[in-house]
């Protein structure tokens, strides 16, 4: 995620990566880790937060909730994902 936010140019790809982000339930002290510091559910929530930061016209999904934390609820994740992608 990072490395996206400091590589691109597009104003509205960096403030949309840093509102998702938020959403997604980071702060943007996230930027300052490294991957190794993450755990496996945060490294895929933050590859969702990328792409869904690039407003593709198609995201396809296969089990995005796979690996994630069982005892938080994974009906947020799924309301995020389908309020980006409407």
């Amino acid at each position: 995620m990072a490395l996206i936010i400091l590589i691109c140019h597009c104003p509205e790809v960096k403030e949309r990566a840093f509102r998702l982000l938020l959403d997604f339930g980071f702060s943007r002290d996230v930027l300052e880790q490294s991957p190794f510091q993450m755990s496996g559910g945060q490294m895929r929530k933050i590859a969702l937060t990328s792409i869904l930061a690039m407003n593709p016209d198609i995201v396809i999904l296969d089990e995005p909730t796979a690996g994630l934390d069982p005892k938080k609820p994974k009906a947020k994740l799924c309301q995020l994902i389908k309020k980006f992608t409407d």
